[in-house]
């Protein structure tokens, strides 16, 4: 695989919710010999409150094996109270 091959993340997620607005998390991709992101991107109450699974997409990014994908809550006591990522899709890209 060469480095300009580029994937396709797709994420089921959802959370528990006592708040209307804001945001419920952030995700990405994470470099850990450059120390950078390569990707990220805040996911926001309304966008992935309830019982359901909402699917969330990356753009595309090339993957190397010093990176990893994460999801992490944001820190509002009582407003949200777990995040749930059900799985993680990654789709290599065709030319």
């Amino acid at each position: 695989m060469n480095a300009e091959t580029k994937f396709k993340i797709v994420a089921y997620v959802r959370c528990d919710e006592n708040a209307n607005d804001g945001i419920a998390m952030s995700c990405g991709v994470f470099e850990q010999s450059s120390r950078t992101f390569a990707f990220r991107k805040n996911l926001y109450i309304a966008q992935i409150a309830g019982s359901g699974y909402q699917k969330v997409e990356f753009d595309p990014v090339a993957l190397t094996p010093a990176m990893f994908i994460w999801f992490s809550p944001q820190r509002r006591d009582n407003e949200v109270t777990p995040i749930y990522v059900d799985r993680v899709l990654i789709k290599r890209q065709l030319p």
